[in-house]
């Protein structure tokens, strides 16, 4: 495909979701109220590196600075919390002391010595979140599936598939990321699906969807959300990986279901409790 092509093909993409609506909002009121038997507080202070890459996308789609700059604002906002925000693939400074690192970005492949970087993250008890683009990478792709759990293939009968789908997304509402969520939500986004699975720690698969009117994969149910626990040294906690295939609107960031299981997953990670999280949510009714 050409570039002026693959140009095209992209702002139809965003403006057939620019005129659509998305994931219905409803249900959320409980799940968002205070509750005051638990800690208004954090146990401990955490350090957030996000990690982003230049825009590569039309306007209004994956903006991964901009996703950085708002999300790390609202989390700043919270008492024990140290945001930070990186260009490309965290320095060892920017790791020393991360308790949790969110890749949404670019990459084209990752070295040995990044590989070790992140199984050194993961055995400490330290925690990855990466969203949608963040699970694609170039080479190495069973690699980087073996750290956070599935990532995009491009390689022959096994390749992973892209597209554009209105589609019902099924929750876990027993994992407490998902709990209080509507049982099913319809999502229009660009999903991906036929995703290399990892062979590396536990895998839960939170939420999924299907491909539908693609032959042959609408009868499967694609990972959409997921966890990952990887053993750790010692008496460290398991490392944490929580993953996400929706996130190609820079809208997603005023969208309330998405955010939640955001905060959610972000506080899964860092072994806390979801009540400190909620204020910054509320602001989004």
């Amino acid at each position: 495909m050409t570039g002026s092509s693959r140009t095209i093909l992209f702002l139809l993409l965003a403006l057939f979701f620019y005129a659509a609506s998305f994931a219905d909002e409803s249900g959320l009121k409980s799940v968002l109220q205070s509750d005051p038997s638990e800690s208004q507080q954090l146990s401990d202070s955490k350090k957030i590196v996000l990690a982003w890459s230049k825009d590569d996308h039309p306007r209004n789609t994956h903006g991964y600075q901009f996703f950085a700059k708002t999300y790390g604002v609202m989390l700043s906002k919270m008492e024990g919390i140290k945001v930070s925000d990186v260009e490309g693939f965290p320095s060892p400074a920017d790791w020393e002391g991360a308790d949790l690192v969110i890749f949404y970005l670019t990459i084209r492949e990752l070295d040995d010595a990044q590989y070790a970087q992140l199984d050194t993250h993961l055995a400490k008890g330290k925690a990855l979140m990466v969203l949608h683009q963040g699970i694609v990478q170039r080479k190495r792709t069973g690699d980087w599936a073996d750290r956070i759990g599935y990532s995009y293939s491009w390689g022959g009968v096994s390749r992973s598939k892209w597209g554009a789908f209105t589609a019902p997304v099924k929750f876990d509402a027993s994992h407490p990321i998902f709990a209080g969520f509507p049982q099913t939500v319809s999502y229009k986004d660009e999903l991906y699906w036929k995703l290399e699975k990892g062979k590396r720690g536990t895998i839960n698969n939170l939420a999924t969807t299907q491909a539908p009117g693609n032959r042959g994969d609408s009868d499967h149910s694609w990972p959409v959300y997921w966890t990952v626990e990887h053993d750790a040294v010692g008496k460290s906690p398991k490392g944490r990986v929580f993953g996400c295939v929706i996130g190609h609107f820079d809208k997603y960031l005023h969208e309330q279901i998405f955010m939640t299981a955001l905060v959610r997953g972000t506080a899964w990670c860092l072994y806390e409790a979801f009540e400190p999280f909620k204020a910054p949510l509320r602001q989004l009714e």
